[in-house]
């Protein structure tokens, strides 16, 4: 069936190549260094690198000039990429057939030293326009393609958030420029130059739009950063604006022909596919070896401490879904201090393990959270909490210990179960009110509706452990600790 499909989208692409021009760009985006395949809820094998690499080839190899683009985060966020600093996906993206990528904000979680150290062997890749060093840009802002009669300009756009994010590279003499005032010099400076401009943009989604909406000479936009997948790409003020999701669970592929009217090249007929690397495709050989051998690594790795506990973090049925446990204070702690938010919250079911006293290995971590669940902030109203603790609430008076108790940090709750009802303060003692906007770290598995939980209004905040998955993020903070201490202050209290 795949070969059928795959025979009728190149024919229809080679009809209208010969009739328009074409533009043929396969893209990930947040891949994340998720390099090996991952089991879906089925228990199919989904994603990996070198599925990926193999597919990219077979196209390129059928349909010339096809270009293959990664639109950032692909060096960090996931034990494969971690462990090493990225080195291990960059040598991976050093031998896919990788045209060009721009930054993504978690290039930059090792530091901008880190950064430039990982991705040396990529720089001639590098694309990004608003990244300035001490006055210069970084990386190439625009890059040129030919395409028959067609000049393609490629330029890349990151997040301003990574100044957020970083603080530490201002000091270091980087700027990132306000991608709108950059795009507008872009245009302007390069309208005679090329007949298609092309924007690879690490912004999310609702600022591709926004940038869309303001200037109609932009052509293409090839998305990151907010991890969407948009299987029908709309075209905004004639502007095509794609995603591919996240963690190379898809490989967008997007078509677009132009034809040539009163000196102009106007967009005649554009098509899209989010292709799945699933079981039935083929591996790139070198590229999977690759893979293995950093898999290889991260179990021998696995083993090496990143801190060290004062005392045993006893976990038991009991205690983690129906009080406050000192493991799930430390969950809690962690994604909230790290993101910043007001508030963490953990579910008690997905706290699976003890940490005893002693030294703490990533082992011991994955034990803890065995569940491949991601980080995600939201800003949310207090009525989404308060819905949220009554959800808690009843899995407090399931006597079959539900793993909807949450665990919490940033906050306060009283439960009173005889009376069916809970008191919801934050730290510092002021009642939650419902009205008000709250910013909450939790994990992926609750916003998305696991567990009972159903949460209908949020918006999405971008922070530094976007994108991370919990036991990552759990790790990150030990290890910047050092030494982490079991406690109860008494955040969940029980009438």
């Amino acid at each position: 069936m795949k070969k059928h499909l795959f025979t009728v989208f190149i024919l229809i692409t080679i009809i209208f190549t010969f009739s328009y021009e074409p533009v043929r760009i396969l893209h990930i985006n947040d891949f994340h260094g998720h390099l090996l395949p991952e089991a879906d809820v089925n228990g199919n094998l989904k994603g990996g690198i070198a599925r990926i690499a193999n597919e990219v080839r077979i196209i390129k190899k059928a349909l010339p000039n096809t270009l293959f683009i990664d639109v950032g985060d692909f060096i960090s966020g996931y034990l494969y990429a971690n462990y090493d600093t990225g080195e291990s996906v960059a040598t991976i993206y050093e031998n896919l057939p990788l045209d060009m990528f721009t930054l993504g904000n978690h290039e930059f979680d090792y530091g901008f030293s880190g950064m430039r150290n990982t991705l040396k062997r990529l720089s001639d890749k590098a694309l990004c326009a608003n990244v300035f060093y001490k006055g210069k840009p970084l990386y190439k802002q625009f890059k040129i393609v030919k395409t028959g009669n067609l000049r393609i300009l490629y330029f890349g756009i990151t997040t301003t958030m990574i100044e957020r994010f970083s603080p530490d590279i201002k000091k270091l003499g980087i700027e990132v420029r306000e991608p709108a005032v950059v795009v507008n010099d872009i245009l302007k400076k390069n309208h005679d130059k090329a007949d298609i401009f092309v924007m690879i943009s690490h912004q999310g989604l609702d600022n591709d739009m926004k940038i869309a909406e303001q200037f109609s000479d932009l052509d293409i936009i090839i998305g990151g950063h907010s991890h969407t997948l948009v299987k029908y790409p709309p075209v905004v003020n004639h502007t095509i604006v794609t995603q591919a999701g996240w963690g190379g669970k898809y490989l967008g592929f997007l078509r677009a022909f132009y034809e040539k009217k009163d000196g102009d090249y106007r967009l005649k007929y554009y098509d899209s596919d989010m292709l799945e690397p699933s079981n039935i495709w083929m591996e790139d050989k070198k590229i999977a070896k690759l893979a293995d051998k950093a898999k290889e690594d991260v179990i021998r790795l696995s083993d090496m401490v990143i801190g060290e506990a004062t005392a045993n973090y006893m976990v038991d049925k009991k205690s983690v879904r129906g009080n406050e446990n000192e493991m799930g204070n430390l969950i809690s702690d962690s994604i909230k201090e790290l993101s910043e938010a007001q508030i963490g919250l953990m579910n008690g079911g997905g706290i699976r393990s003890s940490l005893m006293k002693g030294p703490i290995t990533m082992a011991q971590i994955e034990k803890v959270l065995p569940f491949k669940n991601g980080v995600v902030v939201v800003k949310m109203k207090g009525d989404e909490l308060y819905k949220a603790f009554k959800n808690s609430l009843s899995a407090l008076k399931d006597p079959a210990l539900s793993g909807a108790f949450l665990q919490i940090s940033g906050m306060k709750v009283v439960y009173y179960p005889d009376n069916n009802s809970f008191r919801l303060t934050l730290d510092d003692v002021r009642k939650i009110e419902k009205d008000e906007y709250y910013v909450v770290a939790l994990n992926t598995y609750i916003l998305g509706g696991g567990d009972g939980y159903k949460f209908d209004d949020y918006e999405e905040v971008f922070t530094e452990i976007s994108g991370l998955q919990l036991k990552d993020a759990v790790a990150k903070y030990i290890k910047a600790k050092k030494k982490v201490n079991p406690y109860k202050d008494g955040r969940i209290q029980i009438k």
